[in-house]
């Protein structure tokens, strides 16, 4: 399960230990983490198009739940997919500091925001973070939260799972040519999409977790120790589960003659 939190900048207690950690620990590589919660799959696709312009030696990554969706917070900007590096830093979205650093982007400023379509659009928690970041860009987040709510029953009204899957299903399998393009070895650690059962471009190796059955067993392991998916934070999981993840991951690795 991806981090709930940014691994670089979050409190944790001493045991609240990542999968991605305990393998840079076993085989002493370094993480550059991009992942983050509640980043729709396009999001997710500027993060692996972030992640093929660093190049690295590995892209782990899962895809994510089709029912999230962009919304703009700063109308005189425009999204463009020509950058060099993508912009997934211009997202608001918890702390990028450190990517900006990594990526001399240092004056980026956010224009839109990955959410679940549902109320209320924008929480007060991102409004509260964009006015720390710049006071103009939090009365413009204030603003676009007040002009979205305003129309989110409409929006969901006129929402059609079925076509967000198609979209999210296309850009995923597209970024995923990409990487392997780019010759980055790449595993999808869980593929909420399942596009294992679809048309996809996964060689044995680059697909490991089944979805549902992983995240059952997750909330079995959950709900033993007194958690449930959603409390068991920072990760969903218990520490053993990521130890097994880790696991999991190192035996890909293997395979993939990386390690």
């Amino acid at each position: 399960m991806s981090p709930t939190y940014n691994i670089y900048t979050s409190p944790r207690k001493p045991r609240e230990t990542h999968f991605s950690e305990i393998i840079a620990d076993t085989i002493d590589w370094d993480i550059i983490c991009l992942s983050h919660v509640g980043f729709s799959n396009f999001g997710i696709v500027d993060q692996l198009k972030t992640a093929i312009s660093i190049n690295p030696d590995l892209i782990i990554f899962n895809t994510t739940s089709f029912d999230r969706n962009e919304f703009v917070i700063d109308y005189n900007k425009n999204h463009c997919s020509a950058h060099s590096q993508y912009p997934i830093l211009k997202y608001l979205h918890y702390d990028y500091f450190y990517i900006r650093q990594l990526l001399k982007q240092d004056n980026i400023t956010p224009y839109m925001i990955s959410l679940g379509l549902s109320s209320p659009a924008i929480p007060n928690y991102y409004i509260g973070m964009a006015h720390n970041l710049d006071k103009n860009l939090g009365k413009k987040v204030e603003e676009s939260a007040e002009h979205i709510e305003n129309n989110i029953k409409s929006l969901l009204s006129l929402y059609d799972a079925t076509i967000n899957y198609f979209y999210d299903s296309v850009i995923i399998n597209y970024t995923i040519l990409e990487i392997i393009e780019s010759k980055i070895p790449f595993i999808c650690m869980m593929d909420y999409l399942n596009l294992i059962e679809h048309k996809h471009h996964f060689q044995s190796n680059n697909y490991i977790l089944p979805w549902q059955y992983t995240k059952d067993q997750v909330e079995l392991e959950n709900n033993k120790a007194g958690y449930t998916f959603e409390t068991a934070l920072p990760f969903h999981t218990m520490l053993e589960r990521q130890k097994s993840f880790a696991e999991t991951i190192l035996i890909s690795m293997s395979q993939q003659d990386l390690i």
